[in-house]
């Protein structure tokens, strides 16, 4: 033994320090745990830059950006369209919706949210940066997730109408509940998806939504209760006190939608549970609102629920005001699953390798803003009757050429601009063009007031109609649908009514313009008969009578002025272009005075009275 202890003290010390790693190794396999080799990563922590943790569920490689960054209308939905088409062929497997916008109609609202459902795309990120107000929120909601950044407010989406607040008029209650149905539809669909709590999100959209938020003890999520769920839960009254989210906590002021019925609620749990005493709905109206919600309901039955599985937290939302949350609120209400505030956050809260944004192109960024401010409508109406009036003042002194400028620029601004947005579909553009080629074949080309002017008036008024529709704000499935379609057919019908008294005036008191007076030829022994008195059936008197020679005063485009004896007669040539000077003979008389060109050898004598 002596030996052995002085042969272990010559040996050296690593020796010793290996037979001791020996053991320890042996003793970690007998006792299960299976080593492995580690870097110690303390010396180069402080060098080496921390990988962002990505959330399960939210990894995206390859991002596409789209920004709403302006009030929403008809225009930023057609956008929205284009390049989410794009992501959708670039296939890209993210897409992050940027928003920061005050809301806007809630047609286009709604036409985005359900592109966002339909989308193909895995996942669609909402990033409030920095506000996401009325129709922003529904955007934001319907994302499968939102990030926030620290600036970030959502909230305040009650539908108001603008027209009848300047005119100093609400909206009734039956009108009220009409417009509110697609979006409480919408809003408990969004809500069901993502997990949001069904009586906070009627809050940012109607008044009378009280809550009181409870902890599920087990999962720690949370719940907003109604009066009569916390009572079924607890027991007991809930408790007063100062709401955090309300009157008293905003120091804003409330709204007022006047007085409705109670609510009217259903004990399906998958129905629509209205959270608030201002709602009310008819039977029929109840259950085309059920039958538009997609998704089951994940909130718990609280009459059923176990209270010591509960704690109350706090009185969320006391109903004076629409609910509009900040950055803390989105958090602590788990509407927010990540703070992001730059391009390189969201990077790394995706865990993507390739993100690009994609931007409007320049006919958006040029015409986008035009289309959606206030004084757009007026002008395209004001333009409009532009145009039918300068083309009638075209049609009746051919030649001229001024007012078909003229009527051209005016039908650019009303069309051009929402085509090239693609707010507005090519086939009004299209109708249009039609109509006025149709009407100018039968003025032209076709005598007498047949089929291609009817085809071509149609044409132009579906086309106009068209245009004007499809700029307008919808609301599917609420009937606003055929309002908008009776908006845009009085509007046209308005523009022809005034564009028709233009005409008239123009006919009747043609030589006072000092332009028009000035190409239209005149004689002391009998003025030139109008447009309208050439496309009236032609008097007993009329000036000439079929078989007439006359002389062609003004070049026929196929329309144009000839003279017989000392009488100026607006006429239109059979057979198209006729020369200034060239003899013509009168072929019938009716709503125009037909005429051909005649031979030289074809003259009788004594027949011409030119």
């Amino acid at each position: 033994m002596l030996r052995r202890l002085r042969s272990i003290r010559k040996r050296p010390a690593g020796r010793v320090l290996r037979a001791v790693g020996l053991v320890a190794l042996l003793w970690l396999v007998v006792t299960g745990h299976t080593p492995s080799f580690a870097v110690d990563e303390s010396a180069d922590a402080a060098k080496a830059p921390t990988a962002p943790v990505v959330p399960a569920g939210s990894q995206a490689s390859d991002v596409a950006i789209i920004t709403i960054l302006t009030p929403i209308s008809s225009v930023t939905s057609r956008t929205f369209e284009r390049r989410l088409a794009l992501a959708e062929k670039a296939g890209v497997d993210g897409l992050v919706v940027e928003l920061d916008t005050p809301g806007g109609e809630v047609g286009a609202v709604l036409e985005i949210t359900s592109m966002i459902r339909a989308s193909s795309i895995p996942l669609i990120v909402a990033w409030i940066n920095e506000d996401a107000f009325s129709g922003g929120a529904f955007i934001a909601l319907a994302c499968d997730e939102i990030v926030v950044s620290p600036r970030a407010t959502l909230g305040d989406a009650a539908p108001i109408n603008m027209a009848g607040m300047l005119m100093g008029q609400s909206m009734s209650p039956t009108e009220r509940i009409k417009v509110l149905m697609p979006l409480l539809a919408d809003l408990t669909e969004s809500a069901r998806a993502a997990g949001y709590d069904e009586n906070l999100v009627q809050a940012m959209v109607v008044l009378g939504v009280e809550t009181w938020m409870v902890r599920h003890r087990p999962t720690g999520e949370k719940f907003f209760l109604t009066a009569a769920e916390y009572q079924c839960l607890f027991g007991s009254e809930p408790p007063e006190g100062r709401a955090r989210s309300g009157l008293a906590a905003s120091g804003g002021s409330s709204v007022p939608v006047g007085p409705l019925p109670s609510t009217l609620g259903s004990d399906d749990p998958d129905d629509f549970q209205p959270a608030s005493g201002e709602l009310t709905f008819s039977p029929e109206d109840y259950e085309s609102l059920n039958m538009s919600i997609a998704g089951r309901s994940k909130r718990p039955d609280f009459c059923q629920e176990s209270a010591p599985e509960y704690e109350y937290v706090e009185r969320a939302t006391d109903g004076q005001t629409l609910l509009t949350m900040n950055y803390d609120d989105l958090v602590d209400y788990g509407f927010a699953k990540g703070t992001v505030d730059t391009d390189s956050d969201l990077e790394g809260y995706l865990g993507s390798s390739n993100m690009y944004r994609l931007n409007e192109n320049w006919s958006e960024r040029v015409f986008g803003p035009m289309l959606a401010s206030m004084w757009w409508g007026p002008l395209r109406f004001l333009c409009m009757i532009i145009f039918l009036i300068a083309l009638f003042v075209e049609m009746s002194a051919p030649g001229m050429g001024i007012p078909g400028v003229i009527a051209l620029l005016a039908l650019s601004v009303v069309l051009v601009p929402p085509v090239l947005v693609n707010a507005a579909l090519w086939w009004t553009f299209a109708a249009v063009v039609l109509g006025v080629l149709l009407i100018l074949a039968e003025i032209f080309v076709f005598p007498g007031f047949g089929v291609s002017g009817i085809a071509g008036l149609v044409s132009l008024m579906t086309g106009l109609v068209g245009s004007f529709a499809s700029l307008s704000s919808t609301i599917p499935g609420t009937g606003a649908d055929t309002a908008n379609l009776t908006w845009a057919v009085s509007m046209v019908l308005a523009g022809m009514f005034i564009a028709g008294i233009g005409m008239y005036f123009f006919s009747r008191y043609t030589h006072s313009f000092p332009v028009a007076g000035q190409m239209i030829l005149h004689t002391k022994s009998a003025p030139a008969e109008t447009m309208l008195e050439a496309m009236a059936p032609a008097p007993v008197d009329s000036p000439v009578a079929v078989g007439d020679i006359g002389k062609v005063m003004s070049t026929l485009r196929p329309s144009g002025t000839a003279e017989f004896g000392e009488r100026l007669v607006d006429v239109v040539s059979e057979g198209g272009f006729v020369e200034a000077g060239s003899r013509v003979r009168v072929t019938s008389v009716g709503y125009r005075v037909m005429v051909e060109l005649l031979d030289d050898q074809e003259a009788p004598g004594g027949e011409d009275l030119a």
